[in-house]
């Protein structure tokens, strides 16, 4: 995992998981353009799961 994708992998959490611990919360459009790229990551190391498509798809129905 490089600095990029914890970083990502920090703010989808916190998101989720609504921890704020003295920071401001992430905005709505940061995290969905993490999970974007998590997703990219993740699809290309495993060559399955979550596609950005999806991801993008499923944030605006949500």
């Amino acid at each position: 995992m490089n600095i990029t994708e914890a970083n990502d992998t920090n703010r989808v959490l916190r998101y989720l998981l609504n921890l704020r611990q003295g920071v401001e919360p992430a905005r709505d459009d940061d995290v969905r353009d993490a999970a974007l790229r998590l997703s990219a990551r993740i699809n290309k190391a495993l060559h399955a799961g979550i596609t950005p498509s999806q991801v993008g798809t499923e944030w605006e129905i949500r």
